[in-house]
């Protein structure tokens, strides 16, 4: 299906102020139960899916927010094939698809990883000459394993209007299984031109961790502080974490003692964990007889 003349592609999908508009919205449910998607269950013929979506083009068409409300409502029921239904009915009728519908239809495979459907909608969103933005990216990397992963993302990676936000996504979705391949990601950064965040370090470094790179782990930290970007607490749990896969206990304590006043729950937990995987049963317990201390002051 080609692109539509005189349509603007990508936007928000706001509503267009219309009277009409504006009474068909009110007249017209907006949630896709009251519409009766759910109760025809996740798995259903696209006709039936029509029968209860036609009813509501006409509204879609004048206030496009409508079309999203229902979308992300199959999302959230995790009704995959439904939503690909949905958005084969919005197409072909007068409905202009949008970033949005995408993003929404495509949180529709994440919990299932149904990544074969969210390259369908992918390829669609293609045809249609729709704006893939950072939570295209999101949607897509959660519905996928890490190497259809990577495919997917060859194909978006020069999508105008990525940010770094992309890229971080990429490496969360590819760093557990495959922390080699996302340090690469990392260590391309520059040549995609994009600029590494906070949340881009915290990946690096957790990465770092699963390969056993202590001392490149810490760098990361030396890193960011070069760049003026203030280690939070998940940097130093990550680096906590590296170390106590490598039994690097003791620097693990000695970090913790930059890390200790800004830790939260997860952090003292996490340090305990480094110390007991060393069997460091003594100063573990101090780690949590601390943390239980903290929670009586907060």
């Amino acid at each position: 299906m080609g692109r539509r003349s005189g349509r603007v592609w990508g936007n928000s999908g706001e509503g267009t102020g219309d009277r009409d508009g504006v009474f068909l919205q009110r007249k017209l449910p907006i949630r896709a139960d009251a519409a009766g998607l759910l109760q025809l269950g996740p798995r259903v013929s696209e006709a039936a899916v029509r029968r209860k979506v036609q009813p509501l083009l006409k509204a879609w068409k004048w206030n496009p927010e409508l079309a999203t409300h229902v979308l992300k409502t199959l999302a959230k029921s995790s009704f995959p094939v439904m939503s690909l239904q949905t958005m084969n009915i919005l197409r072909a009728s007068e409905v202009t698809p949008l970033t949005a519908h995408y993003n929404a239809a495509l949180g529709a495979c994440v919990e299932q990883k149904r990544w074969k459907i969210a390259f369908t909608l992918f390829n669609m969103m293609r045809q249609d000459q729709v704006v893939a933005n950072d939570d295209t990216v999101k949607e897509i990397m959660g519905s996928c394993s890490w190497p259809k992963a990577m495919t997917m993302w060859m194909l978006l990676r020069n999508a105008p209007g990525l940010s770094v936000t992309s890229h971080n996504h990429v490496m969360g979705a590819v760093g557990p299984s495959a922390p080699a391949t996302a340090l690469e990601i990392f260590h391309n950064f520059a040549q995609d031109g994009v600029v590494a965040d906070a949340m881009s370090f915290n990946e690096a470094i957790a990465c770092y961790g699963r390969l056993g790179q202590w001392q490149e782990s810490l760098q990361q930290l030396e890193e960011m502080s070069k760049r003026d970007l203030v280690p939070e607490p998940r940097h130093f749990s990550s680096s906590i974490t590296a170390l106590g896969l490598c039994s690097e206990w003791q620097r693990a304590l000695w970090l913790w003692r930059d890390a200790k006043d800004i830790a939260d729950a997860e952090g003292f937990s996490i340090m305990a964990t480094a110390l007991a995987s060393s069997k460091q049963w003594m100063e573990a317990l101090e780690v949590l007889a601390d943390m239980r201390e903290q929670e009586q002051q907060c």
